[in-house]
């Protein structure tokens, strides 16, 4: 599914600007997954990065910490 999603993107995106996609993730799984996402998108206008700690995510993305706070 992973690969499915990462060429959707790559297709929509193309003659876009630059964009950044941040992934935040603790679960290994999730981060393998994440990462592959990352791989797949290169050459294309998404700059997929992966995050363990918010407060990092928060300063690549340029936003407010607040802004990254899970909702219910």
């Amino acid at each position: 599914y992973v690969i499915q999603v990462s060429l959707c993107r790559r297709l929509s995106y193309a003659g876009h600007p630059p964009v950044k996609s941040a992934i935040l993730a603790t679960d290994s799984t999730i981060i393998h997954y994440a990462r592959l996402h990352a791989l797949l998108t290169q050459g294309s206008p998404i700059n997929v990065r992966v995050f363990k700690d918010r407060q990092e995510t928060a300063e690549w993305l340029n936003v407010p910490i607040e802004r990254l706070v899970a909702r219910s």
